[in-house]
């Protein structure tokens, strides 16, 4: 790919003269120099260099010749962002004749990028409304509303001419596809006691919301429900220890059920004893899975991403996984042997302690 770049490179200035000649003005001079020092870097393989000569070369002159050798220059520094919104520029504008194979390569480098980055669909923006678009992960320049961007997170604002604001933080991952929500806050008004203003959540869209989200809706005056979400977790922990306590109970219990009974009245108490026991298990366990797990989703955190999101989904599906396999096995009966006889009980257990794993690593939006 380096090389047929290259030799891509060395190829288009005979394109350049044809398509420059009407133009023999100081721009297009100023443009043909640059587009001379862009194949100059893209033959010696110095892409960023390259990068920058194409793009000042297009800014003097676009022409499709230097929007090409500029998309090749990105796709080499695997800037696909970029490279798709000059891609979509190219098509647009560069005839069929006589760039027909530029076109079909410019195509094929299209599709590639297009699963490496997220595509942001954006509302109806009022007149004369200025759009920032701000890289919060990264130190980088602010941006205006762009169709595609590079994996991370950003806060969007944007400001109306009759003094209205909304901002929202979006957190993107390769191949999302994410629609823009502004709530735009009310104007400045004058009142007796100075000036007031009403504000408005920032909104995300369902598909990802993050920490900075939150915080931010929560610094305008939505609160995330705090107490609620502390409350399952606590409600949840509860009644985990609780399933697990009724959980060795019952093996407890079990254990004089699996011999021949002597003494068939105190059997009787015992049987009972143990099935309300492994009743009230199930119960607890099934509440400790919906309670824990709703917390998980609806705490604002940032989104869990790399090896620990990885640890967690496979710990939580082993135990989710194990806890199926036991729970689905057949009931406990008498004579059974001391292991096997709580094994529903012991089930419910194990998937209400990987129900919460499972579901952490995603954020959902719940929380607003």
């Amino acid at each position: 790919m380096t090389r047929l770049a290259a030799a891509l490179t060395l190829l288009l200035p005979t394109l350049w003269v044809s398509t420059a000649a009407a133009q023999p003005d100081s721009a297009a001079l100023a443009a043909r120099a640059s587009f001379e020092a862009g194949v100059e870097a893209a033959r010696a393989e110095r892409w960023a260099e390259a990068a920058t000569h194409f793009r000042a070369s297009h800014e003097a002159t676009p022409t499709p010749v230097a929007t090409f050798n500029w998309i090749i220059a990105l796709r080499h520094l695997q800037r696909f962002a970029q490279l798709l919104e000059l891609a979509d520029r190219f098509l647009q504008d560069a005839p069929e004749e006589p760039f027909a194979s530029e076109r079909e390569q410019v195509a094929a480098l299209r599709a590639e990028a297009i699963p490496r980055v997220a595509r942001v669909d954006w509302p109806a923006l009022p007149v004369g409304a200025v759009v920032r678009v701000t890289r919060t992960d990264q130190d980088a320049p602010s941006t205006g509303a762009r169709r595609w961007l590079a994996p991370g997170e950003y806060l969007v604002e944007a400001t109306n001419e009759d003094g209205r604001r909304a901002a929202a933080v979006y957190s993107l991952e390769p191949g999302d596809q994410v629609r823009v929500e502004l709530a735009w806050t009310s104007p400045t008004v004058e009142a007796e006691g100075g000036t007031s203003e009403t504000s408005a959540r920032p909104s995300g869209p369902p598909e990802r919301s993050s920490s900075s989200a939150v915080a931010a809706a929560a610094a305008s005056g939505s609160p995330w429900h705090r107490p609620a979400v502390l409350a399952m977790a606590g409600l949840g922990a509860v009644a985990w220890v609780s399933a697990t306590a009724m959980t060795i109970a019952a093996f407890r219990l079990a254990s004089p059920l699996t011999s021949t009974p002597t003494d068939q009245s105190g059997f009787l108490s015992r049987t009972m004893t143990y099935r309300r026991s492994r009743a009230a298990g199930n119960g607890l366990a099934l509440g400790a899975a919906v309670f824990t797990t709703a917390a998980a989703l609806l705490a604002p955190r940032r989104p869990v991403r790399g090896a620990l999101r990885w640890v967690l989904l496979v710990v939580g599906a082993a135990l989710v996984g194990t806890g199926a396999a036991l729970g689905l096995r057949r009931g406990p009966r008498l004579g059974d042997t001391r292991l096997t006889a709580p094994t529903r009980l012991l089930g419910a257990t194990l998937t209400s302690l990987g129900a919460p794993l499972l579901a952490f690593p995603f954020d959902l939006g719940l929380e607003t």
